[in-house]
Order: C-alpha cells, then sequence, then structure tokens
C-alpha cells in the first residue's frame, strides 16, 4: 500500500469517526442522559446532607438554648452537651449505635419512651 492509499483511507476512517449515524446519535443521546441523571442525583444528594444537618443544627440550637434560659446553664455545660452530642453521633456514623439501641438504652436507664411521648 502506497503513501497515497494510506492517506486516503485513513481520510475515510476519519470521516466515518465523524459522521453522525442513528447508532451513533443514539449513544451520544444516551450518555448525555446518563450524565444528567448522574448529575441530578449527587445534586440531590447534596441536598440531602444539607437538610440533616440543618435538621440536626435546629435539634442541638432548641436543646442548648431551653437549658441555658431555663436551667441556667452556662457556656461550660453547654459546650460539654454540644460535645457529647457529636461524639454520639460519630458513634453513631461508626456503628457502634443504632437508633433502636440508643431508645432502648434511655427506656431501662430513664423510664422515657419517645415512642409514648410523640403520642
Amino acid at each position: 500500500m502506497g503513501r497515497k492509499e494510506r492517506r486516503a483511507k485513513e481520510r475515510q476512517e476519519r470521516k466515518e469517526s465523524i459522521r453522525m449515524t442513528p447508532d451513533r446519535i443514539y449513544e451520544l443521546k444516551q450518555k448525555t442522559a446518563n450524565e444528567a441523571v448522574r448529575r441530578v442525583q449527587e445534586i440531590e444528594k447534596g441536598k440531602e446532607k444539607q437538610r440533616a444537618e440543618t435538621a440536626l443544627d435546629m435539634l442541638l440550637l432548641f436543646g442548648m438554648t431551653y437549658l441555658h434560659e431555663q436551667k441556667g446553664w452556662g457556656k461550660q455545660r453547654l459546650e460539654n452537651y454540644y460535645d457529647g452530642c457529636m461524639n454520639l453521633l460519630k458513634e453513631f456514623e461508626d456503628g457502634k449505635h443504632t437508633i433502636k439501641s440508643l431508645l432502648d438504652k434511655l427506656v431501662e436507664e430513664t423510664k422515657i419512651n419517645l415512642a409514648e411521648v410523640k403520642e
């Protein structure tokens, strides 16, 4: 195969790689759709995490405000409370606790059942 034939073959291959066939168009649409779905899922996952963090912040804020205003807790006690909550959360995330185990422990030690309090 001479230079002329090799160049003609290379040009033909480039044309074919660029040409938009129905299969290639379908493949590109699928790739684009899959990428869009993946991005939306990442955004939703980020929103979920943001909502969970906001809920946790609110619960801590409400608890700390109550303890400060109604029970007279100062800075040191509130910092200990916050640190204790964060340590417990970390242990929960590490799998050392479950919601059920914490609820059972609370009922066993204090006789407070959050399921009954909700009703």
